[in-house]
Parts: structure tokens; sequence; C-alpha cells
């Protein structure tokens, strides 16, 4: 337990406080022999036992990480299942929460996030999903329960390419850490790399195995300022001798989304040059 005993005093007694990690709510007999020693050396003079009944566990001794580093962003290829270890001390469930995200619920989330503020899923989400998950527990060691964020919390396979994934302990805030985890996924068939010059930029596209490289792609760049995200009338062209995709304009770009019918992709140049960030 975290938390700490102070015992009144007794005349002509001694007091021991015993720091050892019991399961909450079972019944012990706690045994001590002769052998058993205070501060000074002391030994018991006889077998000493007592019963006891241990109580719940405090929240404060309850905690819940995710297994990726907090609050960052993980490109998944388009098929592969988004799993996620959840790592827990002292609590057998976990609330998660799933939202899912278009481009534009994307951009406003990224925006709260740049300004500081806490955003409430329901107004930025095309959907929500939430559910209670069973985690492997072991008490007082840190326990890892994998997750398949798409079969066990939504249910099904998000359309959406944008998912935010929380989870907390009872009513933890964001500034508590070992209490609350936020992790954010792309959804991406598409490999891109922003290579900027001084008078033209370059994007190179392919799938993710390389061998396609759409000559089709539509492109939406968007610069953040005064507050939040603002389209760019950003012309960008694809060249069929050099398969690429060039533009003269990529200074005050912050993200470059880019699609077709079969393939999707970002660049965040707040996080990377790369979509694989």
């Amino acid at each position: 337990s975290t938390t700490v005993y102070d015992c009144e005093p007794i005349a002509g007694k001694v007091g021991y406080i015993i720091d050892f990690r019991l399961n909450p709510l079972m019944d012990y007999t706690i045994q001590f022999t002769p052998w058993f020693t205070d501060t000074y050396w002391q030994k018991l003079s006889r077998n000493t036992e007592f019963k006891a009944k241990t109580g719940p566990i405090p929240n404060t001794d309850k905690y819940i990480y995710s297994s990726n580093e907090w609050n960052t962003t993980q490109v998944i290829p388009s098929g592969i299942p988004i799993t996620q270890a959840i790592l827990s001390v002292n609590i057998e469930s976990a609330d998660l929460s799933v939202c899912e995200l278009d481009v534009d619920g994307y951009l406003k989330y990224l925006t709260q996030k740049n300004t500081g503020y806490n955003y409430h899923f329901p107004s930025v989400c095309k959907a929500l999903s939430q559910k209670t998950i069973a985690i492997k527990n072991h008490y007082w060691d840190i326990t890892p329960t994998k997750i398949d964020i798409e079969k066990d919390v939504i249910g099904q396979t998000s359309l959406m390419p944008f998912l935010i994934v929380k989870g907390n302990i009872a009513s933890a805030t964001e500034e508590e850490y070992g209490r609350y985890f936020s992790h954010d996924y792309i959804r991406s068939n598409l490999s891109l790399t922003l290579e900027q010059g001084q008078n033209i930029s370059y994007i190179f596209a392919s799938s993710y195995d390389g061998k396609e490289i759409p000559d089709n792609l539509t492109f939406e760049a968007y610069s953040y300022y005064d507050g939040s995200f603002h389209k760019l009338d950003t012309k960008i062209t694809y060249d069929p001798k050099k398969k690429l995709y060039m533009t003269s304009d990529t200074a005050w770009t912050s993200i470059i989304i880019a699609k077709n019918d079969e393939y999707f992709g970002v660049i965040n140049l707040n996080q990377d040059m790369a979509s694989n960030y």
C-alpha cells in the first residue's frame, strides 16, 4: 500500500508496523514467533497470532498505462489489427473509449490539443465507442493485457481513418500519470515522404510494399495559425517521368492529406516529414 501509517503510542506497549502486501478482501491469520525482533533487537517473549481481514484496494493504489508512449501517434497499415497492450496494477477491468474521426474532426481534435484545452469526444467524433474491458490482474504487479481496439471495443472494423483511444481509472484527469492514457492511431495504406527544396518540393507516394505508385492522388494541405487549421490553395501535380508529385509551396503547410478511391495517407509536418511517424 502507499498509505503511511502513524500508530498512536500506548504506554507499556511496543508497536510494530508490518510492511507487506496482502490481497484485498481476504481473511488472514498472521503469526509471529519469538525470533521476531523490534528495532532494538528485542525478541518477542512468546508466539503471537492474530487474525485480520483486509479491505478493498483504494483508488490511489490502482494504475493503468498504455504500452505506447503517452499521447503519441501510430500509423497502422490498413488491414492490420490495431492492437495495444494495457498495463495495469490492481484493477480487474478498464473503461476504454474509442473516438472515430474523419479529416475534419481530426483537425478539430489537433486544434484542441495545440491550444492545451481538454476536448470532449462527442463534439468531434463520427462514432464513439465505450466499453469496460476485463483486465488480467495480479495484485501489486504490473500486468499486460492485449486489446484489439476494433474487435474488443468498437465491435467491428472502423471505416474512419483516425482513432483516438483513451483509458482512465475512476475520475482520473489527464494530469495524473499512471491513471490515464491517450493514444492516436491513423489508418493508412499510403507511404508518403515530403522533400522540401528552396524553390520546389517533392512528395514521394507509394503503397507500403512499394509496388504501386498511384498517379491520381488528390491532396489537401492545411496550415495552422490563429488557433485553428486553414485549408490552403496549394497545387500539387504529378510528374509521370519522375513518378512523384511536385509543388512550389509547402512553407506554411502543417498537414497534408493524400487520397484517392484506394489510398489514404497523412503527413503531419509538425511531427515528421514522412507518413510513418
